[in-house]
């Protein structure tokens, strides 16, 4: 406001200096904030939304029993809120926690020495991951335990993981 002031203002020798500098650089200064507060406000509302959803998914995962999952080979590649919860041993196609030997494998590597070396008790994925880890592993008539929506920036993005047990395992006596 004090620029604009000075601007229309014809008695202030800084007035015209700044007239004299090319006051459009200024111009564009002051009006920055106003081109990116809808882009910011936009950005808070994904967050918040996104955060609901990712709350609303640890809620569910820390209020169920997963005891039978404790110690069992589990099959994921976004890992963190299940790990945390199931106990599971974590076998992870994508290679950042199975150790510096698996890392270095390639894909198709680490799923063959997963499936050569372990039996895969569950797995928690999304569709995308199903689709992607079906060439390894026929996941087809795994039964489906449970779903949680992890929603990302996207408008209607909710990533849905599942959570699946392998036909092979027996009941377990915890509820699931």
């Amino acid at each position: 406001m004090i620029f604009f002031n000075l601007l229309i203002s014809k008695n202030n020798d800084s007035v015209a200096a700044i007239i004299h500098r090319n006051y459009h650089k200024y111009l564009s200064l002051l009006l920055l904030p106003l081109i990116i507060s809808p882009w910011l406000w936009n950005d808070f509302k994904a967050l918040k939304r996104i955060s609901k959803g990712r709350s609303e998914s640890f809620i569910n995962l820390s209020n169920r029993d997963f005891k039978c999952l404790r110690n069992k080979n589990l099959i994921a590649i976004d890992f963190g809120m299940i790990s945390y919860f199931s106990k599971s041993l974590i076998l992870d196609p994508s290679g950042l926690v199975n150790g510096r030997d698996m890392a270095k494998l390639s894909i198709d590597e680490r799923m063959e020495e997963f499936l050569k070396n372990k039996k895969i008790d569950y797995a928690f994925l999304s569709d995308e991951q199903i689709e992607e880890l079906g060439k390894y592993l026929d996941l087809r008539n795994w039964i489906t335990m449970g779903s949680y929506k992890f929603p990302n920036f996207g408008k209607n993005s909710d990533d849905i993981h599942y959570l699946l047990k392998s036909p092979e395992i027996k009941n377990c006596n915890s509820a699931i």
